[in-house]
């Protein structure tokens, strides 16, 4: 019902929200309804966690440090999320 109505009264807001809801419905490193990410997951932190890439490798040991909470770029973080990535990566 939501999405006919941001449609039909909204064409252009409308893509932009649909495709941002598929984007983190489809998202690998994402907490969804309390499911867990389906990335192997090295550290679970307070606001990020520590996963390996599911494909190779750039180096060795190469891994991601994500933040729990679905953000297009880390420049929408909040500090608390900088700090933890900060001290993750130490």
């Amino acid at each position: 019902m939501l999405n006919f109505f941001l449609i039909s009264f909204f064409p252009f807001f409308s893509l932009d929200y649909l495709k941002s809801k598929r984007a983190q419905e489809t998202c690998l490193y994402c907490y969804q309804d309390s499911n867990p990410p389906q990335v192997p997951v090295i550290s679970l932190g307070t606001k990020t966690l520590l996963c390996l890439p599911l494909k190779q490798e750039m180096i060795p040991g190469h891994c991601f440090i994500v933040p729990i909470q679905h953000v297009l770029s880390t420049l929408e973080c909040d500090d608390d999320v900088w700090t933890e990535i900060r001290v993750s990566k130490t």
